[in-house]
């Protein structure tokens, strides 16, 4: 039976069967374990245990000897959230400028127009140039989310529907399994999770395909459709179940993202070594951080201070010296310095501290350009996965809307294409820029109009544009009274 008829059956044990999780639960585990600094190895006391010492108990034995008592003493622990830098460049670098649409046209229409406004309307209506930062930020970390988008009513009698959406991810309590084709093209998506009601958890679980989406909950063991969706008849007033749910849009409305490892994945077993470098470098520091004063032989009477200092007598040839380390370790201080350029360069993150940058100076674009190229290359790569997300999300918005927002597109909305476009962040030289477009201009191998839109000085190059032309009729009007 193909897959799709299994879910038609609503046979929830045979549906069961059908979908599998796209990424290892145990290295998804481990991953956000990872990326949360709490959860780090440095702090598991099973793998950096405690540390016993003796102390003096107070008292002491028939000999007059002191009894001495083990103590154990928590040992230095130092997280350092490496993951979190390499996931927060790597988000800054791809998305700090906003994704933008590249338009493929078939009659640049007024109706295409009309939809490609609606479009981006919808996506700035649910805030995605936000939203698009968590998204790829829980894809890094969690290794995948969904975004699902759901038809909503409007106070607006023109437009009576319109789209939001909503991100789901494993930290946040869902289970996502999507189901593909032999093709690679998803046919059907299940989120599993768990709501309150009466203080207890409710199993849920949400099947979408193109026809239906089936809503079903755990009761008493088993799996059935919630009974609780329903729809209250217009003409009769009669409550009816709605549970399979029509899906007007006869597509999939869910992005879903994944990956099989964590983005720092290459580097965990050096940042596992910085953080114990570190631990370690720490508690050293607290044992001889302090001077240890050591004495070798017997005191007579008590240490006496007076104006000139401390005085101490000891007798029969005691000594008494500040106990230091041989030499300072300087190798720990070159391993981590190692390390941290290994885990840089290996994870192609910018080390884009306030002290690096002190030490680099003022460059051309092309320098900064040239170097950054590491982490341009990764936002390049990260497009193969993420940019596939975007380019459905722009695929269902369109879809969505020539099916019940504004049927007048149904048909613009098959024909017109729409690409996502993601711009690799670069600092910016604004005088250099804008010398660069004046040249540009005036050595005739780019038009004025262009350079206006590219001028990061302007914010909107129509009414620049308009403002330049109403200046040149101005001066050509002053002219033409001073010849009268």
């Amino acid at each position: 039976m193909a897959a799709l008829d299994v879910i038609k059956s609503q046979d929830f044990k045979e549906i069961d069967k059908l979908f599998t999780r796209q990424v290892d639960a145990g290295i998804q585990a481990e991953a956000i374990k990872q990326y949360n600094i709490d959860t780090h190895d440095v702090f598991d006391k099973a793998i950096r245990p405690m540390r016993k010492i003796k102390i003096d108990s107070g008292t002491k034995d028939s000999l007059g000897s002191v009894i001495w008592t083990d103590k154990w003493i928590d040992v230095v622990r130092v997280g350092i959230p490496w993951q979190q830098i390499i996931v927060e460049r790597r988000v800054g670098f791809t998305l700090s400028n906003p994704v933008t649409t590249d338009v493929i046209w078939d009659t640049e229409s007024d109706k295409e127009k009309q939809l490609i406004k609606l479009v981006e309307r919808i996506q700035n209506d649910n805030k995605m140039d936000y939203k698009n930062k968590e998204i790829l930020r829980r894809k890094l970390s969690e290794l995948e989310v969904a975004v699902i988008w759901y038809y909503v009513v409007t106070d607006d009698p023109k437009q009576k529907f319109t789209l939001n959406s909503k991100i789901v991810s494993p930290e946040l309590g869902d289970t996502l399994l999507p189901l593909f084709d032999v093709n690679g093209t998803m046919i059907s998506f299940r989120r599993d999770y768990k709501l309150k009601d009466g203080g207890k958890d409710i199993e849920h679980s949400d099947i979408y395909t193109a026809e239906f989406e089936y809503k079903y909950i755990k009761k008493e063991g088993s799996w059935v459709l919630d009974p609780d969706i329903v729809i209250t008849s217009k003409e009769t007033g009669e409550v009816i179940p709605a549970n399979p749910v029509p899906n007007i849009a006869k597509k999939i409305l869910i992005e879903y993202y994944n990956q099989k490892r964590p983005v720092w994945h290459n580097v965990q077993s050096m940042i596992n070594r910085h953080e114990t470098l570190t631990s370690n470098h720490g508690g050293m520091n607290d044992k001889f951080g302090a001077p240890i004063f050591t004495v070798s032989g017997e005191i007579q009477g008590e240490i006496l201070d007076n104006a000139q200092g401390s005085l101490m007598q000891l007798e029969n040839g005691a000594t008494a010296d500040y106990a230091q380390l041989a030499s300072e370790p300087e190798s720990i201080s070159l391993e981590q310095t190692n390390l941290e350029k290994f885990i840089y360069t290996m994870s192609q993150t910018p080390n884009v501290s306030f002290d690096q940058m002190m030490t680099i100076g003022a460059m051309s674009g092309f320098a900064a350009e040239m170097l950054l190229t590491d982490p341009h290359m990764a936002v390049r790569a990260e497009e193969e996965s993420f940019g596939i997300g975007l380019q459905r999300r722009l695929n269902i918005i369109k879809t969505a809307i020539g099916a019940l927002i504004d049927t007048s597109l149904a048909g613009e909305a098959k024909t017109v294409q729409l690409k996502p476009v993601i711009t690799p962040y670069l600092p910016m030289n604004v005088t250099e820029l804008v010398d660069n477009l004046s040249v540009s201009v005036t050595g005739g191998i780019m038009s004025q109009e262009t350079a206006i839109e590219k001028n990061p000085l302007i914010e909107d190059s129509e009414v620049e544009i308009e403002r330049m032309k109403s200046d040149i009729m101005s001066e050509l009007a002053g002219t033409e009274n001073q010849n009268q």
